[in-house]
């Protein structure tokens, strides 16, 4: 059954009693509830964008994309028929349905996708199929500065990336002249020492670009073909470009100093920007792509018997161009509306209603975020002495770097040495990171690899101690330089329950990201042999230390820990 109907154009027509203000104070009602309805999501977003080393720093600047995009159709829009589907209707309810959902769970990326969910189903109702076909895609581009994919997963497919950006960089430093030596994603100079963090791998520099050019495509007059040409063009780009950018940190660091690398650093992504849009508009030239947001690409050819136009002529040829571009619309779409306003008002109040309706629900406390069944552990809870003074803290605790208090954003962090009491030997690093943001845990092989280190995934090892088993996951950090190996195991606790291996880590955030759930910290812990060798004597000291230390905080970071750990954590 057809529910969307289209209306002659003079039926369109309202009537002169209607308040002319009316149709204005409606939408700015609706936008007032929309706003205070997705308040919390946009303040995520802001934030995300601001922060340091985001992959989605270029999100601030797809709202203005997308206005170029309405901006350069308009004329198209003010030819479509306005109607109502009601339909729309039914997107909303399930776009508010996610709201309620998202505001219990307390997740901000169902929250955000609902708002996507929300314009669409909004526009369809207020103005109808066409209009909502004509500005989908404006809208759907929205989605490129939400922040939907957690870091940890975007880490995982931006690995390979960063290497790459780390071997091109090293190679364009040895081919002007620049002597380097590489190992892993740490690129040593004579007197510079540049790491290729995640956050610089390239991958950021590729979801910057690929909105870039999306948009970019978008307002490109051209065929189909050469539009999406522009846009995968982007993907080769970004590895250029980075690696370029790379290059030139290096560079200054090792002209000038570290601190000048650094400030160049900062500000270095504009660099990218420029470069990707200098690159992008050569190439729509070469491509012969008509016109870019109205401007004309392609030079008009040379002809020495044609004669100079002057300015008015100039003027009068465009003014001729502008007047057939209109006529090729009338044609097309019929003519302008004689009026907009006045005729989204139906289609405004049910839209309202359900907006409306929403927020005082939400607002009204009538939907609570669940509460931390847990608070973090604190640093002073972590014993300096463990296994009955079999293990004891050696020097003191060391502070965290401001690279890790930005990428983790932990509410616990502690960096400690343990020995071993004689006659017994061994030396163990123990490093904790833990909080309720996703951000606390990171794949092992991304720090270790920017420190200059090469590092192997091992066993998957469960140990046995006086409450209860401990799953682990066993790694070899191999130093190149010195040609060592250090073993080293991990243990991740996530909602309280310890799971085996990143991969299931990953899968647990993105679960916890979309449908939340989750009321307790999350839990990093990295247990380390300071003594060089891996061999089995030195994979025994690190069971030993894990035997004597998991009894002191199995009571404080699992959901469930058995009675004996409670009793050993009191005494």
């Amino acid at each position: 059954m057809a529910i969307s109907k289209e209306l002659p154009r003079e039926a369109q027509q309202v009537p002169a009693a209607r308040p002319a203000m009316l149709p204005i104070i409606l939408l700015i009602a609706l936008t007032g509830l929309a706003a205070l309805l997705y308040t919390r999501a946009i303040s995520w977003w802001y934030m995300e964008w601001t922060a340091d080393g985001s992959y989605y720093a270029h999100g601030v600047f797809i709202p203005f994309f997308v206005a170029a995009m309405i901006w350069r159709d308009r004329e198209k829009l003010r030819r479509l028929p306005i109607t109502h589907s009601w339909w729309g209707l039914s997107l909303i309810a399930l776009a508010m349905a996610a709201v309620l959902y998202a505001y219990r769970a307390d997740v901000t990326v169902t929250l955000s996708i609902s708002f996507i969910l929300f314009l669409i189903g909004a526009v369809l109702t207020i103005a109808g199929r066409q209009m909502t076909r004509a500005l989908l895609f404006p809208i759907l581009f929205l989605l490129t500065m939400i922040p939907i994919v957690p870091n940890q997963v975007i880490n995982v497919a931006g690995f390979p990336i960063q290497m790459t950006s780390a071997k091109f960089a090293s190679a364009a430093l040895n081919l002007i002249g620049f002597h380097n030596t590489r190992i892993g994603t740490q690129i040593q100079m004579d007197t510079y020492l540049m790491n290729v963090e995640v956050p610089c791998s390239g991958f950021k520099t590729l979801i910057g670009l690929m909105a870039f050019s999306g948009a970019f495509a978008y307002l490109v007059e051209a065929a189909k073909w050469k539009r999406w040409t522009l846009f995968l063009i982007s993907i080769p780009l970004a590895i250029l470009v980075n690696g370029v950018r790379i290059t030139l940190i290096g560079i200054v660091g090792e002209i000038f100093s570290t601190q000048a690398a650094s400030t160049f650093h900062d500000y270095s992504g504009f660099i990218v920007l420029i470069l990707g849009f200098m690159f992008l508009f050569s190439f729509a030239r070469v491509l012969r792509c008509e016109k870019f947001f109205g401007i004309p690409l392609l030079d008009p050819p040379d002809d020495p018997n044609r004669p100079k136009l002057t300015d008015a002529e100039w003027k009068a040829q465009e003014a001729k161009e502008k007047a057939e571009q209109i006529e090729r619309l009338n044609v097309q779409y019929g003519a302008p509306r004689p009026q907009t306003l006045p005729l989204l008002s139906l289609g405004v109040f049910p839209v309202i209603a359900i907006v409306g309706l929403t927020a005082a629900v939400v607002h009204g406390g009538l939907v609570n975020p669940p509460k931390a069944s847990t608070p973090i552990m604190r640093t002073e809870e972590v014993p300096t002495t463990v296994g009955g003074g079999e293990w004891s803290r050696w020097d003191k605790d060391r502070p965290i770097s401001k690279i890790v208090q930005e990428t983790l954003q932990p509410e616990i962090f502690l960096d400690r040495d343990y020995m071993a009491k004689s006659p017994k030997t061994g030396f163990i690093n123990l490093l904790i990171t833990g909080g309720s943001s996703r951000r606390t845990f990171h794949d092992p092989a991304e720090c270790f690899t920017g420190s200059g280190f090469l590092i192997e995934a091992g066993r998957k090892e469960t140990i046995q101690t006086q409450v209860g088993p401990v799953m682990v996951q066993e790694f070899t950090a191999i130093d190149p330089r010195k040609n060592t190996k250090r073993l080293l195991m991990f243990a991740f606790v996530v909602d309280g329950k310890l799971v085996h291996s990143m991969a299931r880590v990953h899968a647990e955030i993105v679960r916890q990201t979309l449908l939340g759930g989750g009321t307790r910290p999350f839990y990093f812990l990295r247990f380390m042999q300071n003594a060089e060798g891996a061999d089995e004597v030195r994979r025994e000291e690190l069971r030993s230390f894990i035997r004597a230390f998991w009894p002191t905080v199995a009571g404080r970071v699992l959901a469930e820990p058995p009675v004996s750990a409670r009793t050993t954590a009191a005494r």
